[in-house]
């Protein structure tokens, strides 16, 4: 059915009335299945939507004839957020298991890292498929209050609306609070129409069935309808009325707006500034007692009711040609509004003058009309009363202001005003702060109440003193724009122009209760700034003054102030929470560039908002450390990459960096996210003992989705070192046994860098998760297999590996804290980075399940030069999730791979995949070390003989504790040749231990010329050791079992493959098997599978649970 192409009309006097007149619209089986309530010339619409829902839900059954639905969903979507938010509600109303509404968290979770806006927040599939498959068989109706301004087709949420099946409707109105248009049937355009009703079939407009030409009826039902939207708004604000928000108050503060607008009163440019304080200060808003302490003030709900007034009320009629050419109109709604007309003259001035230079009419009397204000013109009593004053384009004297003896002033603007007896004075000089104390201005009342100054191209310096400051003891908002030879640097100086900083003895006692401070300053050269300025005061006039002894001020904006360069580490108050800083104080200044060179918020715990716009030519550094900041939103600067250094330590709340549209150099950048609150009396201490100095790159993070944000920008990252691991505290709660090895692993620190010239100090005593008793393996207890390891290595490696090199790159990823409820995941890095990065160590992680990257290219890591995973009990199958395409090269420079304790790790690489894509592999592997690895099957698979290949490297092999091994490199049976000899020419180094499956290294036969030391422990089913060739010229040393080496199958001597070319010791300790019962002084122990260790203290019930026969050796 296409669009509606006229209005329909439908006669109500009341929201039940018009309620009953669209059910009967929509049980008409003849009418469209989408269908438009504009309300009665914009008003009401919501209320009756509201009023059907109500009526549905509580009737019965329809009437013969009439649609029956067998599901009503009612969507209130007037506060807009997103289409997501909209598809959340759809689904809350149907109810949706929790699986499925869980995924609205895990979404919006990923937008953030994407750094996606909340209104840019689209549908989820799964959801509109689950909504599809509840609504596809049945009859529906939705109810949908659309305040997006636009039609929404409610079929991307899921919604099948389909054009004929009449059973499935939708009724909507699009909400905007005390909109009011008139559309005329005759006259109205299809633009126009379509604007409002999109594309439903219907679009219904409500008229008052009263034709009687009765004003007062008609005023009163403007007033039930006025009633009814401000009904709305006090519900939109989320305010409880219980906190003090009410319909009538929305009336008044409607009232207050209207009234400014009748009386032509021009307000409009300081409104958005202003609005929320108008409405407090006038007396509107207030707590029930309206106390003055500015304690109370501070801590009370005013200002929250007002602002969430002010974001939900938005009056469109005050800008109708209706209501600005007819006041008849105008009168009607402000009689609708039952309100006395007087209450604005009572407590608010406002005296402006339009742009021809008339004087127009202020709010309290008729009767002054020139620029010039007397001096006793506010000396009757009722001005006592008055509240706020706002003058443009006035004069008087400063030296005597008129409204002097207002002491119950609460709201100051001055705009564009001049001093009656002189231009002013330049801060420097001290003749207006004298002039100002002769006439006893310093103790005027006016001032001592007041909680909101905005000084606008008023060049009044002495109510910017500290003198000043001194009387506005209750003061919280202070606006300063366009004031003459005047910059923030002095808002903490005195009148010789000395820093007289909180706490000192001229303490500016105004400033400790300020909540906002706006100070806008107009672009002046390097010569007159410094023509400004003293000589030895030119270096702190570049710097912002310190207000870290403010300790309520949540919000700065600075526009212009170009003649700041430096703000310095902890001079921001500590409570700030929004701070934002504009190049330029005129939009059109697009090539105007502000002379800051460095920000600093450290200290700004609280901070959550930043907004940096404009020209930021010499900007260099930006300190945004230890801040509450969600997403860093650098979009709206520009500045030639002029950014150089940029930290974000302790940002916990860190999910997103968007970046200039210019490239970005980064030569210092930052970020630490891991930073936890530790429980210090359980012993658990920071999980990095580094400093973030000793590099350049320093990224140390929670998540590694934060990561995205690196893709977006240009860098010049060299070769950073990665690690991959979980916070200590996550690992102290995973620890389930009472062990001592448990006790440990809550004190322990992880593997970190210390120094850059030593950056991976490897070691096996670094903590571990204990076992779960949910996984594989879960029987063997971790804190036998960590006895048994260090019984039998005594905490030293055959190959102790110390990393060469440093490093100037750093990045550290770590579990986010709730992953332990998370499913597991993989940390997907960014192709530029693992493209990049020369080391990688991924340790104590609880979540990683393998190692991957978004980019297909990125994951064959190819400048990769070591890698250590250790402890992962999550790793299941394949360790590295390779390239879903082709290649030739894959980790073409790793020389070093270490994995240790992956429980349930098969495969380091998937064999699989690999079978036809790959070639060279670990051409440069020079070092192999795995251990305690017990469902690994093989290492590594070779298909092809040619020299580049991992065996033409290798220097060392050492494999320890992996039950399951049965080839390190499995070779593919199709390749014969490499089934027959395989010559390894730089393998030196050989220790295979307690590998009871370990059935061959590399396939039939392999050859070592240059083997050094080999030694064996425990690898029963290994009947064949490397061949050194006829031509080695040395014996390599064999430490191994003498029954081992008796039962070795050998080639003979024309192959190099002899025992008298091998140079065999055996273990002083060696025994042969005796019979059971026998008993050793010395407690040695030898289990069913051939591992000997020595125990201190050990019984018989301590070993049961492994499932192992105790045999007594003498």
């Amino acid at each position: 059915m296409p669009p509606a192409e006229e209005w329909t009309w439908i006669k109500a006097g009341s929201i039940d009335e018009a309620a009953g007149r669209v059910i009967e619209l929509l049980e008409d089986t003849s009418k469209g299945n989408v269908m438009y309530f504009h309300g009665w010339f914009g008003l009401g619409a919501s209320a009756v939507l509201r009023a059907v829902a109500k009526r549905l839900t509580m009737r019965p059954s329809p009437s013969q004839g009439r649609k029956r639905w067998e599901k009503m969903i009612h969507v209130d979507c007037s506060v807009w957020q997103s289409k997501r938010a909209l598809q959340k509600a759809i689904a809350q109303e149907l109810q949706l298991p929790w699986s499925l509404m869980a995924l609205f968290d895990q979404h919006d979770e990923e937008d953030d890292f994407s750094g996606v806006e909340q209104s840019a927040r689209g549908v989820i599939q799964d959801v509109s498929q689950a909504i599809l498959s509840i609504l596809a068989s049945r009859t529906f109706l939705v109810i949908f209050h659309n305040g997006s301004n636009g039609y929404i087709d409610l079929q991307e949420c899921g919604v099948p609306v389909i054009t004929g099946i009449l059973n499935k409707t939708v009724l909507w109105t699009s909400r905007s609070s005390f909109r009011i248009t008139v559309p005329d049937i005759d006259n109205v355009s299809k633009e126009d129409r379509d604007k409002l009703a999109g594309l439903s079939d219907v679009a219904i407009c409500a008229d008052n069935e009263d034709d009687a030409d009765n004003e007062d009826d008609d005023v009163k039902f403007i007033g039930m309808l006025l009633h009814e939207e401000a009904e709305e708004v006090a519900r939109y604000t989320g305010v409880p009325q219980s906190a003090g928000m009410s319909t009538e108050l929305v009336k008044k503060c409607v009232m207050y707006q209207l009234m400014l607008r009748q009386q032509h009163v021009d307000y409009t440019q300081h409104w958005d500034t202003h609005a929320a304080n108008y409405w407090v200060c006038s007396g509107i808003i207030q707590n029930s007692s309206d106390t003055t302490s500015s304690t109370s003030c501070h801590s009370s709900s005013p200002w929250e009711i007002a602002q969430a007034l002010y974001n939900n009320l938005i009056l469109e009629f005050l800008t109708m040609d209706d209501y600005n050419s007819d006041p008849t109109f105008a009168e009607a709604i402000q009689r609708a509004l039952r309100l006395p007309s007087d209450f604005v003259d009572e407590s608010s001035f406002f005296r402006t003058c339009d742009a021809a230079g008339n004087n127009n009419v202020d709010a309290t009397t008729a009767c002054c009309r020139q620029k010039s204000l007397e001096a006793k013109m506010f000396q009757h009593p009722s001005a006592r009363s008055l509240r706020v004053i706002h003058l443009f384009d006035c004069t008087f004297s400063f030296a005597s202001p008129p409204f002097l003896s207002c002491s119950s002033l609460r709201f100051l603007l001055l705009d564009h005003c001049k001093d009656k007896h002189n231009l002013g004075s330049a801060p420097n000089s001290t003749s207006a702060g004298d002039t100002d104390k002769e006439t006893g201005i310093s103790s005027g009342a006016c001032f001592q109440k007041l909680w909101v100054l905005d000084l606008s191209y008023t060049d009044w310096y002495w109510l910017l003193s500290v003198e000043a400051q001194d009387l506005m003891v209750e003061l919280r908002e202070l606006n300063v724009k366009g004031v003459k030879h005047w910059s923030i640097n002095h808002l903490l100086r005195d009148g010789n122009n000395s820093s007289a900083g909180v706490g000192s003895s001229t303490k500016p006692l105004g400033l400790l209760n300020l909540v906002k401070l706006q100070v806008t300053t107009e672009p002046i050269t390097e010569d007159q700034h410094q023509s400004q300025v003293w000589k030895e005061d030119q270096v702190a006039a570049t710097l912002f003054p310190n207000l870290s002894s403010c300790k309520i001020v949540k919000t700065i904006i600075l526009d212009g102030c170009f003649e700041l360069k430096r703000i310095d580490p902890h001079v921001l108050p500590p409570s700030l929470e929004s701070f934002s800083f504009s190049s330029s104080s005129n939009d059109n200044d697009v090539h105007v560039s502000a002379k800051i060179e460095s920000i600093s918020f450290r200290g700004c715990t609280q901070l959550k908002s930043l907004l940096l716009r404009g020209l930021f030519q010499r900007l260099k550094q930006l300190d945004v450390s230890e801040t509450c900041i969600k997403t860093l939103d650098l979009r709206a600067m520009r500045g030639n990459g002029s950014l150089k250094e940029l930290f974000l330590l302790g940002c916990k709340e860190l999910r997103a960096i968007l970046w200039p549209k210019q490239d970005v150099s980064l030569e210092v950048l930052h970020i630490d996210t891991s930073s936890i609150e530790l429980d210090h009396a359980a012993g658990v201490v920071e999980s990095s003992s580094f400093s973030p100095v000793e590099f350049k790159w320093y990224i140390s993070l929670r998540d590694d989705r934060l990561l995205r944000s690196l893709n977006y920008t240009n860098y010049p990252l060299g070769e950073p070192r990665i690690e991959i691991s979980s916070p200590p505290t996550s690992v102290a709660i995973a620890t389930t046994d009472d062990s001592e090895l448990g006790r440990k692993m809550s004190t322990r620190r992880p593997t970190a860098i210390r120094r850059a010239e030593q950056p991976w100090p490897m070691t096996t005593k670094s903590r571990r998760p204990a076992a779960d008793n949910n996984k594989i393996y879960a029987d063997v207890d971790s804190t036998i297999q960590h006895l048994q390891l260090q019984a039998t290595m005594n905490g030293n490696w055959m190959w102790p590996y110390k990393q060469e090199g440093s490093t100037s790159h750093y990045i550290s990823l770590q579990d986010d804290k709730r992953m332990q409820t998370k499913p597991l995941s993989s940390p997907s890095l960014p192709g530029s980075i693992c493209e990049r990065a020369s080391g990688l160590h991924v340790h104590d992680s609880l979540s990683v399940a393998s190692i991957t990257s978004h980019s297909n290219e990125a994951r064959k890591w190819n400048n990769l030069e070591w890698c250590r995973v250790e402890r992962c009990p999550n790793i299941e199958g394949v360790v590295f999730t390779p390239p879903s395409t082709g290649s030739d090269i894959i980790f073409s420079r790793l020389e070093t791979f270490w994995a240790s304790q992956l429980a349930r790790a098969r495969h380091i690489l998937d064999r699989g995949k690999w079978v036809q894509l790959y070639f060279d592999v670990f051409f440069f592997l020079k070092v192999l070390h795995l251990d305690c690895c017990p469902r690994l099957i093989h290492a590594f698979t070779l298909y092809d003989n040619r020299l580049r290949y991992v065996y033409r490297e290798l220097e060392i092999l050492e494999i320890v504790c992996c039950g399951d091994l049965k080839d390190v490199f499995r070779v593919d049976h199709n390749n014969q040749e490499l089934l027959e000899t395989i010559e390894f020419p730089k393998l030196k180094h050989i220790h295979l231990h307690e590998l009871p499956s370990l059935q061959r290294i590399c396939g039939h036969r392999i050859v070592a010329p240059q083997l050094e030391t080999i030694k064996i422990r425990g690898c029963w089913s290994l009947t064949r050791l490397p061949a050194v060739g006829i031509a080695s010229t040395h014996k390599p040393k064999v430490d191994c079992e003498k029954e081992w080496w008796d039962g070795l199958e050998w080639d003979g001597l024309e192959k190099g493959h002899h025992p008298s070319l091998y140079e065999p010791t055996h273990s002083r300790y060696y025994k042969k098997k005796l019979p059971r019962g026998s008993m050793l002084r010395k407690h040695w122990i030898l289990l069913e599978k051939p591992l000997v260790i020595r125990v201190e203290a050990a019984g018989r019930e301590a070993w049961q649970h492994v499932g192992c026969t105790l045999h007594f050796l003498s």
